[in-house]
């Protein structure tokens, strides 16, 4: 039932007599002043509490599972926060810096890495199967890149016109054939018209320039587009590279990568990598690591080996030519993965196969075209693909695990969980159900095994046998340059219910907490006079004093 009583108040009221908890229902009572009033606003019923400012005195800054009475009032300059409540939900948290665990991982054929690599041409992805007898690329530096600039567009990207979105025109034209005033008018699959997004070099995206590929730091989102305009060495342009110079008569012309559904009838359909494969975690421990290619046979156990041109059995990491090398270096296999930068990348945890498409490569044909598997690379079916696969990788490796149980009932939003320092956005770094209290990691940062993670959350009690009561409030006077003073008091008070104290259980105790804080910030005309005095500098910001 929600309702409103004149323009002032509202009630919100959830209950439900047949679920199994009573903290699942809910009645909130809010009142909210008009603008120059010294109320600003009241809460009463099920309330949460918010003081970042306070942090050093409270457990953390969020408080979620209390009901009482919560007001907002300013008076002037001074801001004032007071509660009044009882805490029905109970402050948990769960930290973790270093250690990992031995895990095993299965990587089907199929399971290569969307998304995420591009070649910018043709002519790049058939450059890219040339090497040496010692297995480096070979290039041509005429054809080098010198100049790149990447975008990404979605439906909804219109929206973010402010935020540096321009209008594009994207077509998957052929290698050589760079139309300069294409026909806006046409749209299909391989014509695209939207709004894009300027992606940041070394931080969206890197670029291999002697080899003309790119590669994301996060995969495309299904739905997104792919475009580019370059530059390489022999002045050769694709699409309108220098975009700041292009004014508002007429969108930017870009090299279609990958449109908003890839077929495999698209003419850019091989420019997407097909050979690269996520190890299930980055930053990989190279001395517990462990990895081996297997052919599922209709029955029987998997193989590890296939008869080689002599006859004798050879594994299928050479087959792959992933195994070239000893660990002394020599030109001789020891079915160990090679540690090669251009096959395996550590850090980033993926595994690189020479071939754009190993599992329908040549050699592979000369000694079984029965084991090929060109549904992956020819079709996007799915369930077709998945019935013709014939190969998995199986590794070994020390790894964080991704998923946590927090225990059940976890409060709606009560969660805060930091990785690295850095604050995780639900539905983007990480997924929670709040029944369960399943917590899934989705930020690849979390697999590290040196990551350091915290996570803080409040949990309702099934049964409550003890009362905890807050009483406080926070106060904040405003100062001049976003600088102020403030203080806080806060006061708990817990009592139990039972007359003896349960093993592992706190008892009933008072506990009252102060603090007063302050953030002041100048402006030095001083500093910036002094700086100024000094030969061959000059300050183009002012100085400022942050305390």
């Amino acid at each position: 039932v929600t309702g409103s009583i004149g323009e002032k108040v509202n009630v919100f009221v959830d209950q439900d007599s047949e679920r199994p908890f009573e903290f699942n229902n809910a009645v909130r009572l809010e009142y909210k002043g008009f603008e120059d009033e010294i109320i600003e606003s009241i809460e009463a019923g099920n309330v949460s509490l918010s003081l970042p400012a306070s942090r050093f005195v409270t457990f953390n800054a969020k408080s979620t599972g209390l009901f009482g009475i919560k007001s907002n009032m300013r008076f002037g300059n001074l801001k004032m926060t007071t509660i009044v409540s009882q805490e029905k939900g109970e402050k948990k948290r769960l930290s973790m810096s270093g250690g990992a665990t031995e895990k095993d991982n299965r990587i089907h054929d199929y399971e290569y890495r969307k998304g995420t690599y591009f070649f910018l041409s043709h002519f790049f992805r058939s450059q890219f199967t040339q090497l040496d007898e010692n297995g480096t690329h070979l290039f041509n530096p005429a054809r080098s890149i010198s100049r790149i600039e990447v975008y990404k567009s979605k439906v909804n990207y219109q929206f973010k016109v402010g935020e540096g979105a321009i209008r594009g025109w994207a077509v998957a034209f052929e290698d050589g054939a760079n139309p300069t005033n294409p026909d806006t008018s046409i749209v299909d699959q391989n014509h695209y018209k939207g709004f894009f997004l300027r992606m940041e070099q070394n931080t969206d995206y890197f670029v291999f320039k002697e080899l003309g590929y790119v590669f994301l730091e996060r995969p495309l989102s299904p739905g997104e587009v792919l475009a580019v305009a370059y530059i390489d060495e022999s002045g050769e342009t694709v699409g309108d590279v220098e975009y700041l110079d292009i004014g508002d008569n007429r969108p930017i012309t870009l090299f279609l990568l990958r449109p908003r559904n890839a077929l495999a009838s698209d003419p850019n359909w091989d420019l997407e990598w097909k050979n690269v494969y996520f190890m299930g975690t980055r930053n990989i421990d190279k001395d517990a690591f462990d990895l081996k290619i297997y052919f599922k046979p209709p029955s029987g156990d998997p193989q590890e080996t296939i008869p080689g041109p002599s006859g004798q059995p050879i594994s299928y990491l050479q087959v792959f030519d992933l195994d070239r090398r000893d660990l002394s270096g020599n030109l001789i296999p020891d079915n160990l993965l090679d540690d090669d930068g251009n096959i395996i990348n550590w850090a980033r945890g993926e595994l690189i196969f020479p071939d754009p498409e190993p599992f329908n490569s040549q050699k592979l044909a000369d000694l079984d075209p029965t084991k090929l598997v060109p549904a992956i690379y020819d079709t996007t079916d799915r369930q077709f693909i998945t019935s013709k696969s014939n190969f998995y990788i199986s590794t070994s490796a020390k790894v964080r695990e991704t998923s946590y149980s927090l225990g059940f009932n976890v409060i709606e939003n009560s969660e805060e969980i930091t990785l690295n320092g850095e604050k995780l956005t639900s539905g983007v770094g990480y997924n929670i159900d709040y029944f369960t209290g399943n917590l899934t990691l989705l930020d690849e940062r979390a697999t590290d095994p040196n990551a350091s993670l915290d996570i803080t959350y409040e949990s309702n009690q099934l049964f409550q046998i003890d009362r905890k009561t807050i009483l406080g409030t926070r106060w904040d006077y405003e100062l001049f340059n976003n600088s102020f003073i403030g203080g806080t008091f806060l006061y708990l008070n817990q009592s139990t219910l039972d007359q003896k104290i349960r093993i592992g259980q706190s008892g009933p105790m008072q506990n009252l907490v102060w603090n007063l804080n302050t953030a002041l910030n100048f402006e030095s005309d001083l500093i910036t006079k002094a700086l100024n005095a000094l030969p061959f500098v000059q300050a183009k910001e002012p100085s400022r004093i942050r305390f």
